[in-house]
């Protein structure tokens, strides 16, 4: 099992991206008023957010930015999202990057890094590449999202239709310190491609997965009967969970319980075992317990709860 502790990309790292910044009009300090509903966005440095106004706003000037405005005790404004072209990098995950036929973003990674994650995808391809100002390309991996799980028979192969990967890991990027990472998330001319998370980082490998590990999800739909028993279920997004028991030499016993006191409550991408995707979760741990079983080895359980 590893998990991968992340480098948060923030405008210092952020190199470029072809998904344009256009969801709303900028915030503006000297504007009149603005009214309820009204939708604004904030650019600013490691801002990059989308707000909605609950009251009605007057007072050219004299209002606080929406960023700092929803801090106060009686707020006129509410955070709704991130924008487009940053929703693929909020630590808290639940929004997608989208752009029709692809997204590519360039990412500094100024240290050493050693993993890209690139989670709650929708599209046909991802491309990776590495590029050092020095050494030039040192890494170059295209994934194709296609995946052949479910086929079991001839029928299925021909008529069954084509499910994708939603969520890759790659731990195997080379460790340079000031290298630039383009990511390329590919659909096609008439296909939107999503993100959900974008996430560069070092994986941290922390022992033998065992078999007998529990994977679900938690789904927040909601069911509603009216007053005639009729049923009407709303559709909402799930995360998924994961409990998992792992074997880990008696050597790594304090570093494994020190890494995970040091990131509790902090989303991580967790990677339960290479053979299943559906053990890739974003999210963090809620418990974990580690029992010295001898002087060979100790064994481990963790419960994860997933963000996305």
């Amino acid at each position: 099992m590893e998990m991968i502790i992340p480098k948060t990309t923030t405008d210092a790292t952020f190199n470029s991206s072809n998904v344009v910044e256009t969801d709303e009009t900028e915030w503006n300090g000297t504007v009149a008023s603005y009214s309820t509903d009204d939708y604004v966005m904030v650019t600013t440095t490691d801002v990059h957010r989308v707000y909605q106004a609950i009251v009605d706003i007057t007072g050219s000037g004299g209002n606080l930015s929406p960023e700092v405005d929803v801090l106060e005790s009686i707020p006129k404004w509410i955070e709704t999202s991130s924008t487009n072209r940053w929703r693929m990098f909020h630590p808290e995950g639940g929004e997608q990057t989208s752009r029709l036929d692809n997204i590519t973003v360039e990412i500094e990674t100024g240290t050493i890094i050693n993993s890209v994650a690139l989670l709650d995808l929708d599209a046909h391809t991802v491309q990776v590449i590495m590029t050092d100002p020095f050494a030039g390309i040192v890494y170059d991996n295209t994934i194709d999202l296609v995946t052949g799980s479910g086929i079991t028979n001839w029928y299925n192969y021909y008529f069954d239709p084509i499910t994708r990967l939603s969520d890759v890991v790659l731990l195997d990027l080379p460790p340079y310190s000031a290298a630039v990472v383009k990511i390329i998330i590919s659909s096609n001319a008439t296909t939107i491609a999503r993100c959900g998370i974008a996430m560069l980082g070092n994986f941290k490998y922390l022992g033998l997965t065992q078999y007998g590990a529990s994977l679900g999800i938690s789904d927040y739909s909601i069911k509603t009967v009216d007053d005639f028993g009729r049923s009407t279920i709303t559709k909402r997004s799930f995360v998924k969970n994961m409990s998992v028991d792992i074997v880990l030499q008696s050597g790594m016993t304090d570093d494994v319980h020190k890494t995970l006191s040091e990131n509790r409550a902090t989303p991580l991408v967790w990677i339960g075992s290479d053979l299943y995707t559906s053990t890739i979760i974003y999210g963090y741990f809620r418990d974990f317990d580690v029992v010295i079983a001898n002087n060979a080895q100790s064994e481990c359980s963790i419960e994860i709860e997933g963000l996305v």
